[in-house]
């Protein structure tokens, strides 16, 4: 009872300064959402030179490249269209993948300089995009299961329910030793601080681990709000969970913050 009330007096004792944390929340998740809706845009117009193949030329002279001079010269012709539109996939899909780590290692670098009051430079950009890459490796590893599992074709029943308490656990550890690494990182502007987080975090685990369990809780009752409102508008539900996931993740790094 005691850690639930320390809980709730610690939303009492935010000040506006998380309001910026928010807003930089709201800039990164605008921009992701454009370089989107302007990706999709160009696939789509990449694509639509796919329309001019001449695709019974192309398989004919694939097969059999002794045809006549105009077969093959349509062939080459649909060839170097689908070249092209292949290599500017290509292209396109490494620029939004740069976009996206950039303006999430800027806004996130940001965030966390903001609440730790450290200064936001080049150096600690850089060094926190590569901080970004061990992380996404490390999802890759951490997800890995939940993805197996499914690819084995559990689809049903106790199965399915398992799977979704264990994606949901592998998820809090994630972002829990994430949280961490980012408060050492914007401490100390090491590297280091990926593989340190796992020390600090087991040892601050004991300490942290029922306002873990208020924090899931809370999580819980901003989807179940989300679930009624949906029923009136599911315009004005994604608006109002939105927002609200935003200022509680706001104040989950200041709490962790304050804790670590």
């Amino acid at each position: 009872m005691k850690q639930f009330k320390q809980y709730i007096k610690s939303f009492k004792e935010l000040d506006l300064e998380f309001i910026h944390t928010v807003m930089y929340d709201i800039l990164l998740y605008s921009c992701w959402a454009l370089s989107f809706v302007v990706y999709g845009l160009w696939t789509t117009k990449i694509f639509e030179k796919l329309n001019e193949l001449d695709i019974a030329s192309l398989q004919t002279a694939m097969q059999d490249i002794t045809k006549s001079n105009i077969s093959n010269q349509q062939a080459e012709l649909s060839l170097q269209i689908l070249q092209s539109t292949i290599m500017k996939f290509i292209f396109l899909t490494l620029l939004l993948i740069l976009i996206i780590l950039g303006v999430y290692a800027l806004f996130k670098g940001l965030i966390w300089t903001k609440i730790l009051k450290k200064k936001f430079t080049f150096k600690y950009f850089r060094k926190f995009i590569a901080l970004n890459l061990l992380y996404v490796l490390f999802a890759v590893v951490v997800f890995i299961l939940p993805v197996l599992l499914v690819l084995l074709g559990i689809e049903a029943g106790f199965w399915l329910l398992f799977l979704q308490i264990l994606f949901v656990f592998v998820a809090i550890v994630y972002f829990y030793f994430r949280t961490i690494s980012n408060i050492l990182f914007t401490k100390t502007k090491k590297i280091s601080s990926f593989f340190n987080a796992f020390g600090k975090g087991a040892d601050k685990f004991k300490k942290l681990v029922m306002p873990l369990v208020f924090m899931l809780l809370t999580f819980l009752a901003i989807l179940l709000l989300s679930t009624v409102l949906n029923l009136v508008s599911e315009t004005i539900s994604l608006i109002i969970a939105g927002l609200l996931l935003l200022v509680f993740i706001a104040w989950v790094r200041i709490y962790f913050v304050k804790s670590i």
